[in-house]
Order: C-alpha cells, then sequence, then structure tokens
C-alpha cells in the first residue's frame, strides 16, 4: 500500500522491502536519478532495477543513501533502453516505511 500525492509518494504498510517504479512508455536509458527523501523517510540500501516487460527485471546499480533529508544524486553505467524503471529498497533509515518528495530519472534515449 502506498500514498502518491503531486507533494509526495510513501509507503504506508511497514517491513521490506518497499520500491517505487515507473512506465516510460518507451525503452529509454537511464543513467542515473536525484532523490529527494520525505522527512527521515529516505532509502538507505536500495537497487536500481530495468524491465523490457514488467515481470523480468535485471539489477542496474546497488546504493546507500546517507540520512540526509537534502537531494542526493546516483548514477548507474546503464547503456541498456529499457521501458520499466524500479528503485527497491531492502531496508531504510525509518524501520518501516519510505517515502520521497522528489524522484527524477535522467535519461537519455
Amino acid at each position: 500500500s502506498d500514498v502518491c500525492s503531486s507533494d509526495l509518494w510513501s509507503t504506508t504498510v511497514g517491513g521490506f522491502p518497499h520500491w517505487i517504479a515507473l512506465d516510460f512508455g518507451t525503452n529509454t536509458v537511464i543513467n542515473g536519478f536525484t532523490l529527494l527523501p520525505y522527512t527521515d523517510r529516505n532509502f538507505k540500501n536500495f537497487e536500481c532495477w530495468g524491465s523490457l516487460d514488467n515481470s523480468t527485471w535485471m539489477t542496474l546499480s546497488v546504493h546507500t543513501a546517507t540520512s540526509s533529508n537534502l537531494k542526493q544524486v546516483f548514477t548507474n553505467n546503464n547503456t541498456t533502453a529499457y521501458r520499466w524503471y524500479k528503485l527497491y529498497g531492502t531496508n531504510g533509515y525509518d524501520a518501516t516505511v519510505i517515502g520521497l518528495r522528489e524522484l527524477v530519472w535522467k535519461h537519455y534515449r
């Protein structure tokens, strides 16, 4: 279960893993992203995945975020265009939920 508004996205059910995914509509190369956490609900350890069919997922990069409430920039060496991308969190700085005020994908077609 999650909450999504123009201001934030947050999981509402405790326990990990948590994830957020986006369908770009066409195959797109994503080389990185910027996260702005919602309060202290930041991802801690998480992975960026890509998929062509929203069924089979490839791990593109593995990250550890800081506990900061400031924007954090993450990059990867992905050169493959996928239609779907997912951030998959295995844990966070809050013990049960994840929240984002902003997620910006860096894409190159």
